[in-house]
């Protein structure tokens, strides 16, 4: 849809990307437009992030109307958008791939992988985005999960992730949900550790599955925390491995053929609840003294018992 241009105005189109110019005649939004209210219903039936910043693009007056950060109608049209990738033009090229798109996101985008997409080499989301990866998408390589805690919580969903020299995914900085994925070695043998969360980062496991790796999931040394939830640990030698302190919850999680569920340092807080184990919780490492188990259904006695 086009906009007609007055003489003062500049296209937007040629303006710098990611610039926020106010429109020169208006100072809010109630008084640029005569309904606003049912010019963001028409806005939000545009549901492709692409769509929505051509429609920006268009003239000064709807880059205003449709400037984030400080109106929740605008708020609410772009948290409703998603961008899908990887998009291709009219002759099959390809205009955005995923690595792009997940680089260069904002805070807070909807970013959807097509089905059957096969990835390679090391993705990287500087932001907190929210990537959704629909059946059949599988990356052969490493996620790197970054972005400050303050501009919200990041998911990744669906992903099918196979690695083995390095780690699938690393969470480096901010708050991380990961959900509903697999972590596999890409070979018979053992990978090396599939999760790594380092530096103070915080990472949510809900419904996922780590299998055939030395560590399914490693915190490094720092103020990390880590949350499992309804997970499934199979086939590794140290289910989840702590080195210097950090935040464990560890809640109806099944462990299956692991050598050591829970390999945990002395620092260590927090607790183990309903979790099925078919060895035992601790094996022979202690647990440490902040660290609560309650309600573990274990094969094998540990070295102590739920307390």
């Amino acid at each position: 849809t086009a906009c007609t241009l007055r003489s003062d105005e500049t296209p937007l189109c040629i303006l710098e990307p990611g610039r926020h110019d106010e429109h020169p005649q208006v100072s809010s939004r109630a008084t640029a437009l005569e309904d606003p209210d049912l010019v963001f219903e028409i806005l939000g039936k545009l549901t492709c992030t692409q769509t929505l910043h051509r429609s920006a693009a268009t003239c000064k007056l709807w880059r205003f109307v449709l400037r984030r950060g400080d109106d929740q109608g605008a708020e609410r049209v772009w948290a409703d958008a998603c961008l899908t990738v990887p998009t291709h033009g009219p002759s099959g090229e390809q205009l955005l791939t995923v690595g792009d798109a997940l680089w260069r996101a904002p805070a807070r985008q909807r970013v959807r992988i097509r089905g059957g997409t096969e990835l390679k080499g090391m993705l990287v989301c500087q932001q907190p985005i929210h990537v959704h990866a629909e059946e059949g998408v599988v990356l052969c390589g490493k996620l790197c999960l970054q972005g400050g805690a303050a501009a919200g919580t990041g998911t990744v969903t669906g992903l099918h992730l196979n690695h083995f020299m390095e780690e699938a995914i690393a969470v480096r900085e901010g708050q991380w949900l990961v959900k509903d994925c697999v972590v596999s070695s890409s070979r018979r043998a053992r990978a090396s550790t599939s999760i790594t969360v380092r530096g103070g980062s915080s990472l949510h496991l809900l419904r996922c599955v780590v299998q055939d790796s030395a560590h399914a999931v490693a915190l490094e040394r720092g103020a990390s925390t880590l949350r499992a939830e309804l997970c499934s640990f199979r086939g590794n030698k140290e289910a989840i491995l702590t080195h210097g302190g950090g935040l464990v919850e560890v809640e109806k999680n099944e462990f299956e053929g692991n050598a050591v569920a829970l390999k945990l340092d002395t620092l260590v807080r927090g607790y183990a609840r309903g979790n099925r184990v078919d060895g035992a919780l601790l094996g022979r490492w202690m647990k440490p003294r902040q660290f609560r188990c309650e309600a573990n259904e274990c094969e094998a006695s540990d070295t102590e018992q739920d307390g």
